[in-house]
């Protein structure tokens, strides 16, 4: 197996001249870091999982925290929804970059908009990037109609360094339960 090498700023720098060592170090390194060399940084685990990390059930305004997320990139929340009497209750989301110790202010990440009395189940399927704060909502269709309840985008504010992140409703109304699911780590 290739060494890992070492590359300067200089070596990169505008108008620096491609050497034999820098490009056999380009063409080394990324087959020395896959295999674990010892002088190659390490890749966290979660960084490169995908697939089912969390149980989410969401009900009022009490909150549900997941910690331990700071080597993901992009998540989704996938979550049925069964309240025949919600009328526009909003789940927030906040973002912690200190494992949970201290939280920013809740932001909307979707809106259950379904009519009092007229209420199905359906299924919301939520993606939001943990770095960029870009998000997307879908699906939610009412059983009882076939009406979309949801689609909605938009851009959360995300710390730099997001590591946790916490549901509720706001109000009094709202509840849904589901999964949480890592979609891309960051790498």
């Amino acid at each position: 197996m290739p060494d890992w090498t070492d590359i300067t700023e200089g070596q990169t720098d505008p108008g620096a001249p491609g050497t034999a060592e820098l490009f056999k170090a380009l063409r080394d390194n990324p087959i020395a870091l896959a295999a674990g060399e010892p002088d190659a940084p390490r890749v966290a685990a979660l960084a490169l999982a995908t697939g089912y990390i969390a149980n989410v059930a969401v009900s009022g305004t009490t909150p549900v925290n997941v910690l331990g997320l700071g080597a993901v990139k992009r998540l989704r929340l996938t979550a049925g929804v069964d309240n025949p009497t919600i009328i526009d209750a909003t789940l927030q989301i906040g973002f912690s970059d200190n494992g949970g110790s201290t939280w920013g202010s809740y932001q909307t990440l979707l809106t259950l908009e379904e009519v009092s009395g007229q209420g199905g189940f359906g299924t919301a399927v939520v993606e939001f990037d943990m770095q960029t704060g870009a998000f997307a909502a879908a699906g939610a269709t009412r059983a009882s109609t076939g009406v979309a309840l949801i689609n909605q985008t938009g851009t959360l504010t995300v710390p730099a360094n997001a590591d946790a992140v916490r549901f509720r409703f706001a109000g009094t109304g709202g509840s849904i339960g589901g999964f949480l699911e890592i979609v891309e780590g960051r790498v």
